[in-house]
């Protein structure tokens, strides 16, 4: 069992509903992982699934001891899963990617590479995104919606994807946030960071995992928590009407 005083990497891996390419993702990344290191983990989070996803994980993890499996009891979402992945690394250095195979397994030793040049963070940039046209003009607008409220700038084609240094996942894990998104509070924690351009493959799922209800909650969720914009605005339409109410009584 590899010892939790010297893992150099940790992976961690949300799954919801991730069956058809569950299994060719963790051999991939076992290649991969084992290239770099021979202290790695690899921390598979079922974030309440019902097809196949987690008897693969079971498996993966009865046979192999740097795999750890958490499983929901329900589909809690995406980032939820991610915060709970990583309470449980050990690594020097941390990966988030998705299961789906968009994010490549190959990818990682490049962007661990850049991250030794004095980053603590290094950013997947997906080049070719492969979705459909109605999921990246959305994208678009969302990020465009949240800078204006926010005042925090970023890349529709940055996702979770990345290399995490240990200090950026200690300094996330102590915010307290209820509404956790991932990409925003590597971006708000600061530290040094940068870009890699990498490969989008394309999804082994046939349509997305999570539903857009699910991602508009989030998104909302996260505007709210990152600024008072919002707030404020809704203070001073109040104020508006009841003054236009007052004028007309």
């Amino acid at each position: 069992m590899t010892d939790p005083k010297k893992v150099y990497l940790s992976v961690v891996v949300p799954v919801f509903q991730s069956e058809a390419g569950l299994k060719e993702l963790i051999d991939r990344l076992k290649v991969v992982l084992f290239s770099i290191s021979s202290e790695v983990e690899l921390i598979l989070v079922d974030d309440g699934s019902s097809d196949g996803s987690w008897g693969i994980i079971a498996k993966a993890a009865s046979e192999d001891s740097f795999i750890k499996g958490l499983r929901f009891s329900r589909n809690f979402g995406q980032h939820h899963a991610i915060s709970a992945g990583l309470d449980l690394v050990q690594g020097e250095w941390t990966v988030v990617m998705d299961a789906d195979l968009q994010d490549l397994p190959e990818e990682i030793p490049m962007m661990l590479t850049k991250a030794q040049f004095g980053y603590d963070a290094v950013l997947a940039r997906r080049t070719g995104r492969k979705e459909g046209w109605i999921t990246k003009i959305l994208s678009v607008v969302y990020y465009r919606v949240f800078y204006f409220m926010s005042g925090i700038k970023q890349d529709p084609s940055i996702g979770n994807f990345g290399v995490y240094h240990r200090k950026v996942i200690d300094s996330i894990l102590k915010m307290k946030e209820s509404n956790w998104y991932f990409p925003t509070m590597v971006h708000w924690v600061g530290f040094k960071q940068s870009t890699f351009n990498v490969t989008h493959g394309k999804s082994t799922s046939i349509k997305s995992n999570y539903i857009f209800s699910s991602k508009f909650r989030l998104g909302l969720n996260t505007l709210l928590a990152f600024s008072d914009k919002p707030l404020r605005l809704t203070v001073k339409l109040g104020l508006l009407v009841a003054f236009i109410g007052f004028c007309l009584h």
